[in-house]
């Protein structure tokens, strides 16, 4: 009688095992567990290239844009008159000369 609930019982673990996709080993169960990872492109795929003709490319339209910033500079000056408290309680002009240049 104990041989055959022995076997019995190895039988339904391998049964339940093979159906359910779950293992069993000692004190711990593991089950399979499985997914699909979508493509996404320029991630864990290739990126797409596109073929355009005829219509610049983003680095030569920036190319562009700096060649003309290099010929005419933009160069603004701002002068600005403040007065300042002194520890003396004296005031002070003072004249600030600010230069923006791209």
């Amino acid at each position: 009688m104990k041989n055959n609930l022995k076997k019995l019982l190895i039988g339904l673990m391998i049964f339940t095992s093979i159906t359910t996709g779950s293992a069993f080993a000692g004190d711990s169960f593991s089950i399979q567990v499985s997914c699909s990872i979508p493509e996404v492109p320029g991630l864990n795929a290739p990126p797409i290239k596109e073929e355009t003709k005829g219509t610049p490319t983003e680095a030569e339209i920036i190319a562009a844009q700096n060649e003309s910033q290099e010929q005419t500079p933009l160069t603004i000056q701002e002068d600005t008159e403040r007065e300042i408290m002194l520890a003396d309680r004296s005031t002070s002009s003072e004249i600030t000369k600010t230069i923006y240049s791209r």
